[in-house]
This record gives C-alpha cells, sequence and structure tokens, in this order.
C-alpha cells in the first residue's frame, strides 16, 4: 500500500475519524502530566542541602520524564471504536 493518491493499483490509509485518536489525546494529556511531575521532583531535589539542579540537568529531567509518561499514557490507552482506519481504493 501507498499513500499517492489517484495510482492504479494502490490504496489509501484512511482514519474513519478526522478527530484525534485516543492515543494521541493519552499521549498530549500525559505530556502535561510529566511536565508537572518533574517539576516536583527537581522542587524536592532542591530542597535536599548540598544539592543544586541546575538549569540544563532540571530540563533533561523534564524532558525524560515528559516522555516517559506521555509514552506510558499511548501505550496503555485502548484504541477508541472510532479509531479504526478504511482503505480506500485507488483508480483502477
Amino acid at each position: 500500500m501507498t499513500d499517492e493518491p489517484n495510482q492504479p493499483g494502490t490504496a489509501q490509509v484512511r482514519q474513519q475519524s478526522p478527530a484525534p485518536t485516543n492515543k494521541a489525546v493519552a499521549a498530549t494529556g500525559g505530556t502535561a502530566v510529566g511536565g508537572a511531575i518533574a517539576t516536583i521532583v527537581i522542587h524536592i531535589l532542591n530542597a535536599i542541602p548540598g544539592v543544586a539542579v541546575s538549569a540544563d540537568l532540571a530540563s533533561a529531567i523534564t524532558t525524560l520524564v515528559g516522555v516517559i509518561v506521555a509514552g506510558g499514557a499511548a501505550y496503555y490507552t485502548p484504541p477508541g471504536a472510532r479509531d479504526g482506519v478504511i482503505i480506500v481504493s485507488g483508480k483502477q
């Protein structure tokens, strides 16, 4: 299959709905939650005497936690009924 429309012997794969999939919505929410968790972790680390988290390290922690939480949210969210695909035949 290819994504090029109107080519002989080809087909397109499309979502049934133009709305974002459940997994995409979960990943977006997971990113927000991951950022909040990272902020709390960085605050706790900065509260420990003798530990100072630099801006670069704080950025790295935020990125890693955000990716882990967003990926986990998308992975564990089941696809919705409207998340199926439709195969559209090209012109023959």
